[in-house]
């Protein structure tokens, strides 16, 4: 039986096999996910330079922005 430990253990074995295809699964998925997330931000940042209306939302909902003469209220939980 020469050679037949290497299936089992060996650099080239089954479990390696197995184990290597895991993690390669594992690495696709998280490039996915980064896909997903670079396209929302892609999209984010196309709006930020075309859509005064979103600017303005943001400023105003994220940071409390207000025009000038404008009073806020500001509802605390």
């Amino acid at each position: 039986m020469v050679g037949g430990g290497q299936v089992l253990f060996g650099k080239n074995s089954i479990y390696e096999q197995r184990r290597v295809s895991k993690e390669l699964n594992q690495y696709k998925s998280q490039i996915d996910s980064l896909k997903k997330l670079v396209e929302i931000k892609s999209k984010q940042i196309e709006r930020l330079k075309t859509d005064s209306l979103y600017k303005e939302e943001l400023l105003r909902t994220r940071y409390g922005m207000s025009r000038n003469g404008e009073l806020v209220f500001q509802l605390v939980k």
